[in-house]
């Protein structure tokens, strides 16, 4: 035969198997003549497969290559995830008292197709009470490990509950392989600068108020910790100078921000007439990237703006990443994400919580942690370099939920709703009663903020009967210095919905 492989296909021989690896897209098949045909060059079925899955065809995009692998690459993806949660647990339970005490409740999760909704699902509480000795790894030497770097004892902020104690695995990946074609970005060899800003209390257990040098927050030469403030809206000229001196002089590719921190640095930037140096994209984390927060920092540095999902207590996984097409993928790298409901149950592509199975790393192994958020898997597909790893919609903090009648209203439900309106900079919205908002909001600089139309969209939209709002020019942080947009004061806080 004369068919010919694409330029991107790779064959690799080895003593017992030979495999076929597409280097565009990933993919690799084993010809083990078990699940797919034998490598025989004269076998017209294995020329079927190849030319199904565009091993064959030059000319092809990247999306039509992906999607004619879509199939195949769901499903090996599938067998993988469910080989390492296998795993995953059978680590766990050998290596890690809090599961080898309750091994009998973990043996579901040891069977060939796991039955992972029959596992115990694993609460703060439960990291409050066991950690460390409980929860780490046997054989991980802790204090070795914060000296040579390989790990860090962090902390949560706090925001809705007492802060937690972990510790981090720093060898772990925060970026995946492919994250250069999933942004559209050609950095070659070169490592990006990052330069991140963020409350000062989620930045490992340093200070960055102003107390520490420019040399002493720079991580490794390639990550700069900004100072930052305990009272952002209070922020003075002079932080924000040195700030924008200190960017300039580091010249990041990347800026890794909380997005209220980074808005109203933007805003306070050109209200000052201080310039701020051009990025290659900013990733968004640490709370809830809002609407109105994507569409300002995008106009500010003139860079887009991806979302980035993590949790401090996954210690060192990261659980979701947001493409170029603008959807938010789960790390099938590092995670396993469920939405399930009060009795572990899964939602079915209807809101739920998120439940989170950290797949990568071995210090603290998670299984179906609830890390407190809600979540909707969207059923969407995707042609960009994560297209095999699902898609999901994050709905915020379960306890920022609202409650109208009997259906609860997420923190993404409020901001659908309002953070679009024109002159719209920052808004708070807590609820004061079973049908009642009260609204603070900050308009954006020399725009006329139209309060009568926010309290309507909230009426129409949501249902409130009752829409109170308020200008202010500024908003009270929580006690872990960070904005919440949305609060009740009339609900007790819930784990489900």
């Amino acid at each position: 035969m004369s068919i010919q492989l694409r330029q991107d296909i790779e064959v690799i021989v080895h003593d017992d198997i030979t495999e076929i690896a597409d280097r565009a897209t990933g993919l690799v098949i084993n010809l083990d003549g078990r699940h797919s045909p034998p490598f025989d060059p004269g076998n017209a079925e294995l020329w079927d497969t190849l030319r199904a899955l565009a091993f064959l065809e030059e000319g092809l995009s990247p999306s039509e290559v992906r999607e004619r692998q879509r199939a195949h690459r769901e499903q090996a993806l599938a067998l993988t995830q469910q080989e390492r949660f296998r795993a995953l647990v059978g680590f766990a339970v050998e290596h890690v008292p809090h599961y080898r005490e309750r091994a009998a409740q973990y043996a579901p999760g040891l069977s060939e197709v796991p039955e992972i909704t029959r596992l115990p699902m694993l609460r703060k509480s439960d990291i409050r009470a066991r950690f460390p000795r409980g929860l780490v790894a046997d054989g991980i030497d802790i204090a070795r490990g914060l000296e040579d770097k390989s790990l860090a004892l962090v902390a949560t902020s706090g925001t809705t509950d007492e802060r937690l104690q972990v510790v981090s695995d720093t060898t772990l990946d925060s970026l995946p392989p492919q994250y250069e074609e999933l942004w559209g970005l050609a950095l070659g060899d070169e490592t990006p600068r990052t330069a991140v800003f963020t409350s000062p209390t989620c930045v490992d257990a340093e200070c960055h108020l102003g107390k520490s040098s420019y040399e002493e927050r720079l991580r490794g030469g390639y990550t700069l910790f900004l100072n930052s403030s305990d009272d952002l809206f209070a922020i003075g000229r002079d932080r924000i100078q040195n700030i924008a001196e200190e960017l300039h002089r580091f010249k990041p590719d990347f800026l890794w921000i909380n997005p209220v921190y980074a808005h109203w640095l933007g805003r306070r930037c050109r209200e000052l007439d201080i310039a701020l140096p051009k990025v290659k994209l900013l990733i968004s984390t640490y709370q809830y990237l809002s609407v109105l927060q994507r569409r300002a920092l995008a106009e500010i540095f003139s860079a887009p703006v991806f979302s980035y999902y993590a949790a401090t207590e996954l210690a060192g996984c990261r659980a979701g990443i947001e493409c170029s097409r603008g959807r938010l993928h789960v790390r099938g790298d590092q995670a396993l994400i469920e939405t399930v409901d009060a009795q572990g149950r899964s939602t079915d592509g209807r809101l739920g919580a998120l439940a989170i199975s950290t797949l990568e790393g071995r210090v603290l192994p998670l299984i179906r942690y609830l890390v407190g958020d809600l979540g909707r898997w969207t059923g969407e597909t995707c042609d960009c370099a994560a297209a095999d790893w699902p898609c999901f919609e994050l709905h915020g903090r379960a306890k920022d939920l609202l409650r109208l009648e009997d259906r609860w209203i997420t923190t993404r439900q409020v901001d659908d709703a309002i953070g679009d309106a024109p002159g719209l900079d920052f808004y708070k919205c807590v609820q004061t009663g079973a049908s009642e908002l009260r609204v603070e909001a900050i308009p954006a600089l020399g725009a006329e903020l139209r309060m009568g139309d926010i309290e309507e969209r909230l009426r129409s939209r949501l249902g409130f009967a009752i829409v109170r709002s308020k200008i202010v020019k500024r908003l009270d942080p929580e006690p872990s210095l960070k904005y919440r947009l949305t609060q009740s004061r009339v609900h007790p806080p819930v784990e489900f919905v």
